[in-house]
């Protein structure tokens, strides 16, 4: 894998041109002391920002209770010291721009970086959807996938070195999208090898799907058309794979990812796509041998792609306390690991 291929994929770098067939976003660069928080390994603590944010809300809450029942004991609820809320992080002028381009988003977005979106991060809010500043926060902060992106995107490129001066001023970026609700029956990978369809896989690799077996020949009939009208000689790589959604009458380009290995190829192998009979043996625009890859049966159905990022047991705390109190999540979140650092104390 080359660095070309990882920043091709690099959203900002591909958005613009395929802007037409894909979901509208805001792309916004990260600056460097945000950076830096997001890249420290240290308790999850929001910005003064959210913070805020946070307080605004309880105190609206807090009001809506004494008005409908007159609560005036409110000793279970005081404020903090302001010495302690100056130690939040500030990041005011990036989290103005956030609201703002969410408020161009109809105020519910999904998020990502260059590369990855935190899925694995669902747990710590039970969505994906954004509709405040700290859900944005809360989930860059509690996503391996994330952490992979500004730390690692580049480890397993062979010319990683001669391109250093490349990768150490490459610039961050953070993507809201607008929140569609997406049917994950209808999610596709599609494998592009020399500029050739040559292989199209479900994404969601943990159910069977009747619709997908009954609609087989009409779905792939739809994607070969969308790539040869739409995406074929026009991304930066001849070979590459992309994402696609489909709706009724609309298939919209989710997203571009790297030709090799470091990709999921789901129900394919990548000894399979890495075959060059497949690019010889092509028409014009696929593989001869191009097919659908569905699982066809319940005993097809696979391990979810995140079950290694299951909540924590201190996390189902959170669904018990509910959607108000959400902003106990951090307080939960260090209480956990400093459960674990004196369990491994102990060991």
């Amino acid at each position: 894998m080359k660095v070309d291929q990882i920043l091709n994929c690099s959203f900002d770098k591909w958005y613009n041109l395929f802007e037409s067939i894909t979901i509208k976003s805001e792309i916004m660069t990260i600056p460097n002391d945000v950076l830096e928080y997001l890249r420290s390994g240290s308790t999850i603590i929001l910005p003064k920002s959210c913070q805020e944010e946070l307080d605004a809300e309880k105190k609206y809450r807090k009001e809506q209770r004494k008005l409908n029942y007159d609560d005036s004991d409110d000793s279970w609820d005081e404020d903090e010291d302001d010495a302690e809320k100056q130690n939040y992080p500030d990041f005011s002028d990036f989290g103005t721009l956030i609201k703002n381009a969410m408020k161009k988003l109809s105020n519910k977005v999904f998020i990502k970086l260059n590369w990855s979106s935190p899925k694995d991060a669902y747990w710590t809010l039970n969505k994906l959807s954004c509709d405040r500043l700290s859900d944005v926060y809360m989930l860059l902060k509690s996503s391996d996938f994330i952490s992979h992106d500004l730390n690692e995107a580049f480890n397993h490129c062979e010319d990683k070195e001669e391109k250093r001066q490349v990768i150490d001023s490459f610039e961050y970026k953070l993507v809201l999208r607008e929140w569609i609700n997406i049917n994950p029956s209808m999610e596709f990978r599609c494998f592009v090898s020399q500029n050739k369809l040559i292989g199209i896989t479900q994404r969601d690799c943990r159910a069977f799907y009747q619709i997908l077996i009954d609609n087989k020949i009409e779905i792939q009939t739809r994607i070969e058309k969308f790539f040869v009208e739409k995406i074929q000689d026009k991304f930066f790589d001849p070979s590459f794979v992309f994402d696609v959604c489909l709706g009724k009458k609309v298939i919209k380009l989710i997203d571009f990812n790297p030709f090799c290995p470091k990709t999921d190829s789901l129900l394919y192998s990548w000894d399979e796509l890495m075959d060059e009979n497949l690019v010889e043996n092509s028409t014009e625009f696929k593989s001869k041998n191009l097919e659908l890859r569905l699982v066809d049966s319940n005993l097809g159905v696979q391990t979810s792609t995140y079950s290694m990022y299951s909540q924590p047991r201190d996390a189902l705390d959170i669904n018990e306390l509910g959607v108000e109190n959400i902003d106990t999540l951090p307080s939960l979140v260090e209480k956990n690991i400093q459960i674990q650092n004196i369990k491994s104390d102990d060991e």
